[in-house]
């Protein structure tokens, strides 16, 4: 019984002192923000597989979608020798986030690497609500959305607005939006974004709000505003109407003073000669 007891601790301790023999190498990130690296959609990426000891006919490269779940074998035929012996790679144009897997041919463990997409690195933007697109002030009375952009798939992240606001969370694209609202602003702000994660100082980010007065519509409103649209209506009819009559008049009045002068050429005698 302990003779038993003893093999299944030397197969158990074996099997935890298992490493992979392999390891993954990627291009450069795009960015990288704290201690995680990021690459914009549409990166082209070489992924390489490389081991000491095995030759590339027994390694193994696969791909995982983290969003799907789905396993793509790799698509690779190429044998690349460098300064880690000797391994496979292949080319791809990053679309989503992917976790890349080597194995080697005969072990259980491989060696993984997360791959994150991301739109761009962390910002801060603010957008309008119930106004014109055109609109790049904000006004007194105005409702703001403020939102705090990160990549959506950075992890143990905290993310939050001062001074201290509610927030909502929202995924657009590759990013990921913390929103909260200023309803009726009535003057300068100053708002920060503040992200913070394990082990790294937190970042600030800040966003001013330059708050103009109501008085101060925006331009792209001002002829239809208030009680004076049906004024500003019957005045551009008006001016049309002029507009138009005068050109009327003027070109009657023209005919008429060429058609004279046909009349005098033809019953004028030797006018010609």
């Amino acid at each position: 019984m302990i003779i038993v007891y003893l093999i299944c601790f030397v197969l158990k301790l074996k099997a935890t002192k298992e490493t992979p023999g392999t390891r993954i190498i990627v291009g450069p990130p795009s960015f990288s923000i704290f201690d995680q690296e990021f690459y914009t959609p549409g990166t082209r990426l070489q992924i390489s597989c490389s081991s000491t000891s095995t030759s590339p006919e027994a390694l193994i490269l696969e791909t995982i979608s983290r969003k799907f779940g789905s396993l793509v074998a790799a698509n690779y035929n190429k044998v690349v020798d460098g300064t880690f012996e000797s391994g496979v790679f292949y080319n791809i144009s990053l679309k989503e986030d992917l976790e890349v897997r080597c194995w080697k041919v005969g072990k259980k463990i491989p060696s993984i690497k997360l791959i994150n997409v991301a739109d761009g690195p962390a910002k801060t933007f603010y957008e309008f609500e119930k106004s014109s697109h055109l609109q790049k002030s904000a006004y007194d009375g105005d409702t703001v959305h403020l939102i705090c952009s990160i990549p959506h798939s950075a992890t143990n992240w905290e993310v939050s607005w001062l001074p201290d606001l509610p927030v909502n969370t929202r995924i657009h694209e590759k990013s990921k939006y913390f929103i909260s609202t200023l309803r009726n602003i009535s003057s300068y702000e100053v708002c920060t974004c503040v992200i913070k994660t394990d082990k790294f100082e937190p970042m600030f980010l800040e966003t001013v709000i330059d708050v103009k007065p109501a008085s101060a519509s925006a331009p792209s409103e001002m002829p239809f505003t208030g009680g004076s649209s049906k004024q500003s209506l019957l005045f551009y009819i008006l001016l049309a109407f002029l507009l138009s009559t005068g050109v009327g008049i003027g070109v009657y009045l023209c005919s008429e003073r060429y058609s004279c002068r046909e009349n005098i050429r033809l019953h004028v005698p030797g006018e010609f000669i």
